[in-house]
Parts: C-alpha cells; sequence; structure tokens
C-alpha cells in the first residue's frame, strides 16, 4: 500500500513544467521566448535552447526568496516526531533566512540593498511570529486551530514537490505547496505571498482563477484520490509598513476546485503544450531558413504582451521591456542579461 502522500512513482529524466511556465506563454510569448528559449551560445557549436535572464535579480524576488525561507524553518522548527507542537523557533528560522541572504546577496546591483531587504524581511518575519505564533500578542494564535500535516514516513509537508506525468511526450508537471496542514482537521495546501501594501488585498482576493492552485488541486487529487482536501489557502504577508500603521499587514483567503475545473485545466494544460512546441518547431524552422534569430524569434514568438498590459505585470516593468522597446538594436542590450539555469521553469515570475 501507497504510504500517506508518498507518490508510488517518482519521476526522472523528463521535462517539468510548473504554472508560471505555461502562464508566461499565455501573458506573452515573446516573454516566454526571452526567459525559456532564446539560445545560449551559438547552437551549431553546442548551444542549448536555454532562455536567459537578468545579470541582476529584482528586489522583490529576492526578498521574497528570504522570506520564504524564513516561513520554511520557522514552521519546521516546529514539528518534532511526526507532530506539529507549534512552538516556533524565531531564531532558527532568522539563521536560516540569514544563509538566504548570502546565497542571493550576488544577484543584487548594490550589495547594501540586500542587507535593506534582509533586515524588512527579518521584521516582517517578527510581525508574524507576534500576530499567530502561540504567545500572540494580537490573539490570534494558529495553533492547534492550524497545524502541519505529515506523510506516512512522519516527515512535515513543507516545501514538497509532488509531480504528476501528463501523458504528452516526456512532459510533467510540477507543483510544491509551501505547506499542507490540517484547518480544524481538515487537509489544505497553503502558499506564502509577499505583496506591497497596495496589492495585498487584491493578491489575496484573486486566488479563485489563479492556475497555481488550480494546478496544485489537479496533482495533489490525482495522486492521492483517497485524499479530500477543504482547499487551498493563499497567506498574504504586506511588505513596507510604518511600525504603528493600522493599515491591514496579514491577509487570507481559502479557494477550492471542482472536478470540471481540473479536467478543463488539464486540457488546457495540454493545448498549451503543444502550442508551445509548434512555437519552438516554427522558430527552429525560422532560424535555419533565414538565418536571423531575432526575425524568426518575433514571427514564432510575437509581443502580444504590448496587449496583455504584461509590459508593466505586477506594478513593474518587464525585465526584457529594453529588447522590445529597441528590437532595432537588441543585440546592444543582450549585455544585461545570462544564460537562465536550466530546469528552473516553475520559478514565479511575480511578487
Amino acid at each position: 500500500m501507497t504510504k500517506r502522500f508518498i507518490p508510488a512513482t517518482n519521476l526522472d529524466g523528463g521535462t517539468p513544467i510548473g504554472s508560471s511556465y505555461l502562464a508566461t506563454f499565455v501573458r506573452c510569448p515573446y516573454l516566454f521566448f526571452n526567459q525559456y528559449i532564446r539560445p545560449a551560445g551559438d547552437l551549431e557549436d553546442g548551444g542549448m535552447l536555454v532562455g536567459i535572464q537578468p545579470r541582476f535579480r529584482s528586489s522583490a524576488l529576492s526578498s521574497g526568496s528570504m522570506f520564504h525561507t524564513f516561513m520554511e524553518h520557522l514552521y519546521l522548527s516546529g514539528c518534532r516526531d511526526g507532530h506539529d507542537t507549534g512552538e516556533w523557533d524565531i531564531d532558527a528560522a532568522l539563521n536560516a533566512m540569514a544563509v538566504c541572504r548570502e546565497e542571493v546577496r550576488s544577484g543584487y546591483q548594490e550589495t547594501t540593498d540586500c542587507d535593506k531587504d534582509f533586515d524588512a524581511m527579518m521584521l516582517l518575519g517578527r510581525q508574524y511570529v507576534d500576530e499567530f505564533g502561540r504567545q500572540s500578542h494580537s490573539g490570534t494564535p494558529e495553533w492547534p486551530r492550524f497545524q502541519v500535516a505529515f506523510d506516512g514516513d512522519g516527515r512535515p509537508l513543507i516545501e514538497r514537490e509532488f509531480r504528476l506525468e501528463l501523458g504528452y511526450n516526456d512532459y510533467y508537471i510540477t507543483s510544491k505547496p509551501d505547506i499542507i496542514m490540517t484547518r480544524d482537521g481538515y487537509l489544505i495546501t497553503r502558499d506564502h505571498k509577499t505583496a506591497a501594501k497596495s496589492w495585498g488585498a487584491r493578491r489575496a482576493n484573486n486566488i479563485d482563477t489563479d492556475p497555481q492552485f488550480t494546478m496544485e488541486h489537479m496533482i495533489l487529487s490525482e495522486l492521492f484520490p483517497e485524499e479530500a482536501f477543504a482547499g487551498s489557502e493563499v497567506n498574504v504577508v504586506v511588505k513596507g509598513l510604518n511600525l504603528g500603521t493600522k493599515a491591514q499587514r496579514f491577509y487570507r483567503n481559502t479557494t477550492t476546485r471542482s472536478i470540471s475545473d481540473i479536467i478543463s485545466f488539464k486540457a488546457d494544460t495540454l493545448d498549451l503544450l503543444h502550442r508551445i512546441d509548434e512555437s519552438v518547431a516554427n522558430f527552429t524552422d525560422l532560424l535555419e531558413s533565414t538565418g536571423d534569430l531575432e526575425l524568426s524569434a518575433g514571427l514564432a514568438f510575437p509581443r502580444h504582451g504590448v496587449r496583455t498590459d504584461a509590459c508593466h505585470a505586477f506594478n513593474r516593468n518587464c525585465d526584457f521591456i529594453d529588447l522590445c522597446l529597441y528590437k532595432d538594436n537588441i543585440n546592444n542590450n543582450l549585455g544585461a542579461f545570462k544564460p537562465r539555469r536550466v530546469a528552473r521553469m516553475d520559478e514565479q515570475i511575480e511578487d
């Protein structure tokens, strides 16, 4: 018998697909091309279609990584011997975040900004513990109503990746809920999000159509049909609020998905993968016949971002906006980028 939350089959050697990979193609095919396809190196000399990324990472992404590390180790610190005690060790979480700070430091153009972000995330972490810890100052402790769930081997279900084969080529889709936990005894997934103060409520209220949560439900329901989930919760923590402010700092909201939602989403996913494969094949054919990389890219991956406003999504400019604004002089702007790491297709492009 399969142990609880331990997949019967481990997938290795295939092509992982995450929610953001698909959403990026829908948002703007040319953005998708740059992020996942643009060649790194000469294709005739062993180069690869791996995409590019900015040489310097945005502050929002790096600070988000630090805060996620804090949250991961905060919840892990309360897990002992297959049980969630709710006894968080904030020092352990802060120490883990300090390690993450050094890992992301090279992505900052100004390293002093890294330390400023770390200080801000450290304050945010302390505020979170004050709000929801067992000694909550606000009277809203999570435990015991919310508790981390565990797999059949007694390991906490925190930052656990799950993989589901799609039956098309070698693709499998991945999902990594920040936590699988129980709320009032019922299973839910929870994902942490940091947001600017003007985006907190909106981030919490748009989850009914967020594909990340649909993908979580699809993967978990197919891998573990015997488990009943009461929904998925988004846990939004607002950045940049001054101490003593009366503005809301924390938002939570729960969403569910029906069987028909999941069936439709899987069909949509396969349709998108077919369209992506066709675009890549079209690009390589055009490149072979014309020898013009930029022309081939523009024809195979149109700049639909100017129609969907992907150029300015999430309250900031697209990382590749200069490649569109100065499309007749792209080579002079490529120095701001470096090859993207392979197999990071599920990396979030939003804050």
